[in-house]
């Protein structure tokens, strides 16, 4: 039962680590002018995909949402668009680029380096439901791992405001009028799968405590002196 309970702590840890990386966290809506041209202009003109998505939709698309994962922005399409971006920023006036984006960068650091803590909570479980003789470690830095990443909804709530406030727009990030015609951004907040990773934190502090709960008697005494807390 001793092994069962450090693997399975184990797996919830790793499985904290994977939902970081693949799951995604944030979710963004963003409505476009350009995106309803064209998808009038693919209805009138009898472009099957542009039928096809109508139909299934109940109408012309206005609006693209998407759910950002870490993996997506470092490899996915997240990643191209980042770039664009950059490109953009760097063919013009870097520094003012800086200037129209300075509002977030603090809060979205202080996001990244919450995620960059609670991964290494993860870790710290995963080595404690192994080497630890005393579980209750475990409960600690399953807890610090609980209350970071319930922290950063409320941190990356500072980055999505000045998107939603149109303080920052796409036309902004581009420093050109055009970019205002890809679309303004109308939804922008962590995505409902974040939540499955403090859920996790806590389901292995729940089953920590069960676990130690239903230890036979003699279990209980013997780890007390194991620990120093009861006399022989």
């Amino acid at each position: 039962m001793k092994m069962a309970y450090k693997v399975i702590t184990a797996l919830l840890a790793v499985a904290i680590i994977v939902m970081f990386i693949f799951t995604p966290l944030i979710s963004i809506r963003v409505e476009s002018l350009a995106l309803s041209v064209i998808a009038l202009i693919g209805q009138y003109t009898g472009n099957e995909t542009i039928n096809d998505l109508a139909a299934e939709k109940g109408g012309v698309p206005s609006a693209v949402s998407e759910s950002i994962s870490v993996h997506d922005v470092f490899f996915g399409d997240v990643n191209s668009i980042a770039r664009s971006v950059s490109a953009f920023a760097e063919e013009g006036d870097s520094a003012a680029f800086l200037e129209r984006i300075e509002v977030i960068i603090a809060p979205a650091l202080a996001f990244i380096v919450l995620g960059i803590l609670a991964i290494i909570c993860a870790i710290v479980t995963i080595v404690l439901a192994f080497a630890a003789k005393d579980n209750r470690k475990v409960i600690y830095s399953a807890l610090a791992g609980l209350g970071i990443s319930y922290m950063m909804p409320a941190t990356f709530k500072a980055v999505a405001e000045p998107f939603l406030n149109d303080e920052i727009t796409i036309g902004t990030l581009m420093d050109n009028f055009l970019g205002s015609l890809l679309g303004s951004v109308t939804g922008f907040q962590v995505a409902n799968t974040f939540w499955f990773i403090p859920v996790t934190f806590a389901l292995i502090i729940l089953w920590t405590v069960l676990y130690n709960y239903t230890l036979p008697e003699k279990e209980k005494r013997e780890r007390k002196l194991m620990l120093g807390e009861a006399d022989e």
